[in-house]
């Protein structure tokens, strides 16, 4: 019976090789593997991950929405240390504290006897994992892609290239937080969904692991750019042909313009 098999939380992305891992656990260690994917923001599509998890041989697939929690939490602290340069590598290893938190959550949740992921043995996952859960067994490493468990990943649809006026943007900081964008407030996460958008029109590409990337570009030059002495701030930037420049609006103007 399913209930006397120990499980395993394997933390699942989808790709060829995490995919191969839901059979290789099962087989490997006679467990029923439950798999957990985190939206970090990554802009898949989130539904068919978890069908292809069930499909493969997944006992459960939990998907769980923590783009708020990473950008409130990760995202602005990094931001504001001036950390944040938008590449792949870099989201990486900042998201990698809270894979390694939610992977313990569920399977503490789960009653798991371990949690498996696939990252590389440098990747400083298996540390977290023991120092949050010092009794969980943690298996780590690839597993061999088998052509047949998943089909070529889509590639991610950018809009078509056209003429680049330029776009101008203001964000506005309330103790060094962004608060708006053009004067509409927005949290942190409705921001960078907004200005992704505008900097992938004018140029700005994004890494195939955070749809969000060329936003945080353009937020890192807007915090560089802010008076970090003022309670309330307004950066101007110009977004045109890839390239982004701030400057943080005279006080003088501010004043004018609220008067």
């Amino acid at each position: 019976m399913t209930d006397s098999k120990d499980r395993i939380v394997l933390a699942y992305s989808g790709s060829a090789t995490t995919s191969a891992a839901i059979r290789g656990l099962a087989d490997v260690h006679a467990a029923d593997v439950v798999t957990l994917t985190l939206d970090l923001g990554a802009g898949g599509e989130l539904q068919e991950i978890h069908e292809r998890a069930l499909t493969i041989g997944a006992m459960r697939a939990h998907v769980i929405d923590v783009r708020e929690e990473f950008a409130d939490s990760y995202l602005l602290p990094s931001l504001q240390a001036g950390a944040l340069d938008g590449s792949a590598a870099t989201l990486a290893a900042l998201a990698r504290p809270l894979v390694a938190k939610k992977l313990v959550e569920i399977a503490r949740i789960e009653r798991a006897v371990a949690v498996a992921h696939g990252g590389a043995p440098d990747s400083g996952l298996d540390t977290l994992l023991h120092a949050l859960a010092p009794d969980m067994r943690v298996i780590s490493g690839a597993f061999t892609p088998r052509p047949d468990l998943v089909p070529a990943a889509a590639a991610r649809k950018h809009p078509p290239a056209g003429p680049d006026n330029g776009a101008d943007v203001e964000i506005t900081f309330d103790h060094d937080v962004p608060v708006t964008i053009n004067g509409v407030p927005m949290s942190l996460t409705e921001l960078i969904d907004s200005l992704t958008v505008i900097a992938t029109q004018h140029g700005i590409s994004s890494t195939d692991d955070f749809a969000g990337s060329p936003a945080l570009v353009v937020l890192q030059a807007a915090f560089n750019a802010r008076v970090r002495e003022a309670t309330t701030c307004v950066v101007r930037l110009k977004l045109q042909h890839g390239a982004t420049t701030a400057a943080p609006v005279p006080s003088s103007e501010l004043a004018a313009s609220r008067s």
